[in-house]
């Protein structure tokens, strides 16, 4: 019995992904998907961000605990449906492994970047404004 590298966490809407692919839709495969993940992102996103208030502390857990849980959902769609399209984008062998590649590699430099950017802003000998 082969034994799958999925993490319990993904398994489910890899899954979804897997069986959606029997469903005819006119507007293509992806783009449920894309759809659906854009949309739970933009309600969400806000939230996330915005203060919330209450004397119980059980609904702020929860109010701060469902919408990023909601966000990584949407995050994902958007996820699986971009990397969906790689091999559909050509028909070279080596160019299916260079377009996730690249891919993969320009989110590495972009979070070196914003961590750069981050230390050299928060290091303590960084300049203080003038008052």
């Amino acid at each position: 019995m082969r034994r799958h590298r999925h993490t319990p966490s993904r398994l489910p809407l890899r899954q979804i992904h897997l069986q959606s692919r029997y469903f005819r839709l006119e507007v293509g495969q992806r783009t449920p998907w894309y759809i659906f993940g854009l949309v739970t992102i933009l309600i969400c996103f806000a939230p996330i961000f915005s203060s919330y208030h209450h004397p119980q502390v059980h609904w702020e857990y929860l109010y701060y605990s469902v919408f990023p849980g909601l966000f990584n959902i949407g995050w994902a769609c958007l996820q699986i449906s971009h990397m969906s399209m790689a091999p559909s984008l050509t028909c070279s062998r080596k160019r299916r492994v260079f377009i996730p590649l690249s891919r993969i590699n320009s989110t590495t430099a972009e979070t070196a970047s914003a961590f750069s950017q981050t230390l050299s802003c928060l290091s303590p000998d960084w300049p203080s404004l003038p008052s």
